[in-house]
């Protein structure tokens, strides 16, 4: 069983909230980074070489690790198709990485993540990933198309 921060499990009459551990990967402020517990908070190893020190509801968890570093994005997948299943519908990470790779890893969950950030197939809505109609999909590229002329 996965826990992801914010989950809470009924353990008779009380209730538990499992925060995000240290080496996961998180989206903060639309960004990866790899957290650190330090007590009731994380620190976020950002690009760069900056950090910073956030509560577990202000990131975005996307996989649980432990990692050390922040993997590269999955090459090439197939986004394609992975829409045309889901089209209209809301899909988890875990799902689409494993319609767009065939397996749900980390670097599977980041590359997804960051195309739903892109908006052409997939979009976030809240926390959940929401896969473009075909009506939707169409509008935006004309709106590309009206951009681009």
């Amino acid at each position: 069983m996965r826990l992801y921060a914010g989950t809470h499990i009924m353990l008779g009459a009380s209730e538990r909230t499992y925060m995000i551990p240290t080496g996961a990967i998180v989206f903060f402020k639309g960004k990866p980074a790899i957290s650190t517990r330090d007590g009731d908070r994380l620190v976020l190893d950002l690009q760069q070489g900056q950090s910073a020190r956030v509560r577990d509801k202000d990131v975005e968890l996307i996989h649980p690790g432990p990692h050390q570093k922040l993997p590269s994005p999955a090459g090439t997948g197939d986004f394609e198709t992975a829409w045309e299943m889901t089209a209209g519908t809301e899909v988890g990470l875990a799902e689409l990485a494993e319609l767009v790779f065939g397996v749900d890893g980390a670097a599977e969950r980041l590359a997804c993540r960051l195309a739903a950030m892109d908006g052409e197939l997939f979009r976030m809505e809240g926390t959940a990933i929401l896969a473009l109609s075909a009506e939707e999909r169409g509008r935006l590229a004309d709106k590309r198309m009206k951009k681009e002329n």
